[in-house]
């Protein structure tokens, strides 16, 4: 079950990365509805007493998570010379998701309670359950923000980047287009054989 949440990770960066050359937005939607789905699966397994359903669940998040994406959206709308800050950032939000998930999942372990809702039956809500279900009460929060608020940006770090590359391939051209001016050896250059000659 751990192991399926990573491997899922791994096809999806290639299908998330192949995806955001035409568009972040769709992606991005994609991902947060797979994210739903998963940790509501996840979470209803402990109901249906069901490995597979597990073991689905984590597929799902794993193919949902978005960071190889959040990484191409850093680097193709960040000006160079705020890439690395904006890296650096990155990196510590995600530490700090990563050091605060278990203090949060100790706090829910101390829940275990039962509702009945309409629609999807009796939801159970413990330390096994709690998690899941937390995020995905945060997905939908960030699924409905980005519907509402996520514009295609402008791609000014890419084209920063392609206009470098662009002047780095003129200045070589202009190199090469120089003429070389040949040097004749002086007489002290030349062994005495060159010299008779």
């Amino acid at each position: 079950i751990i192991g399926a949440m990573p491997w899922a990770a791994m096809v999806s960066a290639v299908i998330f990365s192949v995806w955001s050359n035409k568009s972040y937005r769709a992606p991005l939607l994609a991902s947060g509805v797979l994210l739903i789905a998963g940790n509501i699966l996840y979470s209803s397994a402990y109901r249906q007493g069901s490995i597979v359903m597990a073991l689905c669940g984590r597929f799902l998040t794993g193919m949902g998570g978005p960071r190889s994406m959040n990484r191409r959206f850093i680097a193709d709308t960040t000006p160079l010379a705020y890439r690395t800050a904006a890296n650096a950032a990155f990196g510590t939000a995600t530490a700090l998701g990563a050091a605060v998930g278990p203090a949060i999942a100790v706090v829910l372990s101390n829940f275990d309670f039962e509702l009945n809702l309409p629609l999807y039956g009796t939801l159970y809500f413990n330390a096994m359950t709690g998690p899941g279900y937390l995020m995905c009460v945060l997905w939908i929060i960030y699924l409905m923000l980005t519907i509402c608020m996520f514009r295609e940006p402008v791609r000014s770090g890419l084209i920063e980047q392609v206009e470098k590359e662009r002047q780095i391939e003129l200045s070589n051209s202009n190199l090469q287009s120089i003429p070389t001016i040949q040097t004749y050896p002086s007489e002290y250059e030349m062994s005495p054989l060159e010299r008779r000659s």
